[in-house]
């Protein structure tokens, strides 16, 4: 492209002129160059100058005022990290205040023992229709060799009906893995009455919504209970099944 730049130059103008056109240009780039380097030189070192010309960089670039500062990446301060952690911990608050997890590990615990209760209940039941007696009812009367035959007051069934129990087990009437619930089986009272034949099965509610319930107003022997929370009062009382 240069030459035919040239060509056309010297096409168009004699010889002479088109060679002094051709180093009056050359001159006026020199110009430029040899005012440019006058005035940066003195800025920066010689080598700094000259390496920077090699290096194709504008020496500009390396003077002080001219650095560029390293972008840095987008991030949190510390105290917006602090605020949401903050406000992070007002949540949480609310909402542990709000769920109360007490409150429901406790009414877990209350509807496990409950269910237990009711199984078991339903086991004797079935276990009376078969032998026409409970299994704590005595020899004499059908039913099973359990140490009852007088009667049961509010009697925690594990440890002391364990026997009484495991007969039900033989009889089919429950599994054999009700027997390791002994936390739930250590919780519920039994009371039996010997001249109606008739069962009360009762527990205490560790629950507050359980201790309101109108149905826990009873002693662990199936008595009127005193004072029960469950009507305003301030005593725990226990749930009973008939």
């Amino acid at each position: 492209m240069k030459l035919s730049a040239q060509r056309k130059v010297r096409s168009d103008l004699p010889a002479d002129a088109t060679h002094q056109a051709l180093q009056a240009g050359k001159l006026k780039v020199r110009s430029c160059f040899s005012f440019f380097k006058s005035k940066i030189s003195p800025l920066l070192p010689a080598d700094a100058t000259h390496q920077a010309l090699q290096a194709g960089t504008s020496p500009l670039s390396l003077q002080k005022g001219f650095t560029q500062a390293p972008k840095l990446g987008a991030g949190f301060t510390l105290i917006e990290l602090l605020v949401v952690i903050g406000i992070l911990g007002i949540l949480a608050a609310a909402l542990v205040a709000t769920i109360d997890p007490f409150e429901q590990l406790e009414k877990a615990r209350d509807a496990r023992v409950e269910n237990t209760l009711v199984e078991y209940q339903t086991s004797n039941i079935r276990y009376y229709t078969n032998h026409g007696s409970f299994p704590f009812g005595g020899t004499d009367a059908g039913g099973g060799i359990c140490p009852t035959a007088a009667g049961i007051t509010g009697v925690p069934i594990y440890p002391t009906l364990s026997d009484c129990v495991d007969l039900i087990v033989e009889e089919g009437e429950l599994k054999r893995a009700f027997t390791t619930a002994t936390d739930s089986l250590s919780s519920i009272y039994l009371n039996y009455d010997t001249v109606n034949q008739d069962i009360t099965i009762c527990y205490q509610p560790t629950s507050k919504s359980k201790q309101r319930n109108e149905n826990t107003t009873f002693l662990s022997d199936g008595g009127a209970g005193i004072d029960c929370k469950s009507t305003g009062g301030a005593t725990n009382c226990y749930w009973c099944t008939r």
